[in-house]
């Protein structure tokens, strides 16, 4: 805490230091009756820059105050709040504000998308060779550009750049670009199952998404998991829904999974394999595909979506899976058997079961 020191012995004038945001601000005060009621507050030019309009109320607050040290810490708490402080604040945080400006003024004003009030942080954009374009953010502290700045992006994988002496903004730009060459068959794959099939989820699939459901008729769907750095591999695949329904796919791709061509995509690989004309998100809004959870009718339920299909044939509706929990939990009748329940359909009242996970 600063202290304010007598100048004599009746204690009628004070000299002392006020700091604001580390910086040491020189102030006077005089107490002609040895009271506050009359006392007289000065300071330097450089505290009176800060506080400009702020100087009559101190006046009158140093009047009212029980103490100097309360009157201090007003002065403090004025002065540190006031737009010159902030801003001295902004630029003393970013040194290196006018390199930042140099290395943006190198790469090409294009490329910035975003910059913050206080220029730690920049968004740039840098398209491929596609034309897709992807954003990159970036963040600076005050060693840079002898440190790189904390990077973020919307890759399947991290990206990490080199960061040398001598390293700018446009090296950065540049690696960034060779990095994208990495993933733009995969990002084509995608584009291709996007405009010819129905991607139940995620339903607006980003640059880092590996991961897609696709729907295969009204009561089931496969879950593909693509490696982005190899994309004509087989990915991962695992169908989802009733088993009379699943099945023929399923035997389709066991007896024919061998015959994945790499030089094809991978939606003319699966349309193959699987001898199937993919379903099409309807634009009108109907759904040819059924896709509410039967007791809570909504689709998502926070994160999860209706994954638990019923086996009987004229029936096949989806629930989410802590839907039918609570349903099959409630019903009298319903037995367990280690962690599978067995109860009714709450639809066809035909024989359901269904695991218990365990989070």
């Amino acid at each position: 805490m600063e202290k304010l020191l007598p100048l004599d012995c009746a204690s009628s004038k004070f000299d002392g230091f006020v700091c604001v945001n580390g910086k040491p601000f020189r102030v006077h005060i005089v107490k002609p009756s040895g009271s506050l009621q009359q006392a007289k507050f000065s300071c330097d030019w450089k505290l009176q820059n800060l506080l400009k309009k702020h100087l009559p109320l101190l006046q009158k607050r140093l009047t009212q105050c029980k103490n100097l040290e309360d009157f201090i810490d007003e002065v403090q708490t004025l002065a540190s709040h006031s737009p010159v402080a902030a801003a001295e604040k902004k630029l003393s945080n970013i040194g290196s504000y006018g390199t930042i400006m140099q290395h943006i003024e190198e790469l090409g004003w294009e490329f910035l998308n975003d910059i913050s009030d206080d220029f730690t942080q920049i968004q740039l954009k840098v398209c491929d060779s596609n034309e897709r374009v992807h954003m990159l953010s970036l963040c600076f502290d005050a060693n840079y550009p002898q440190t790189s700045p904390k990077v973020s992006s919307t890759l399947p994988f991290s990206f990490v750049p080199l960061w040398a002496s001598g390293s700018t903004l446009s090296t950065l730009c540049s690696q960034f670009k060779t990095t994208l060459l990495l993933y733009e068959r995969f990002w084509d794959e995608v584009e291709e199952l996007k405009y010819n099939t129905w991607i139940l989820e995620p339903e607006c699939p980003n640059f880092s998404a590996t991961t897609f459901r696709i729907a295969l008729g009204s009561s089931c769907s496969m879950h593909l998991k693509v490696d982005p750095l190899h994309p004509e591999v087989l990915p991962e695949c695992q169908f989802l829904g009733a088993d009379w329904a699943i099945s023929p796919y399923r035997i389709k791709f066991q007896a024919k999974f061998e015959d994945w061509n790499e030089t094809l995509s991978i939606f003319q690989n699966l349309k193959n394999l699987l001898e199937i004309d993919f379903p099409h998100k309807p634009h009108d809004g109907s759904q040819s595909v059924s896709l509410q959870c039967g007791i809570c009718y909504a689709y998502r339920l926070e994160t999860d979506i209706p994954d638990q299909i019923c086996n009987e044939r004229r029936c096949g509706q989806a629930f989410h899976h802590q839907c039918l929990l609570e349903w099959i939990q409630t019903i009298p009748g319903t037995k367990q058997s280690f962690n599978i329940l067995f109860g009714e359909c709450p639809y066809c009242t035909k024989p359901i079961k269904l695991p218990i996970l365990h989070k």
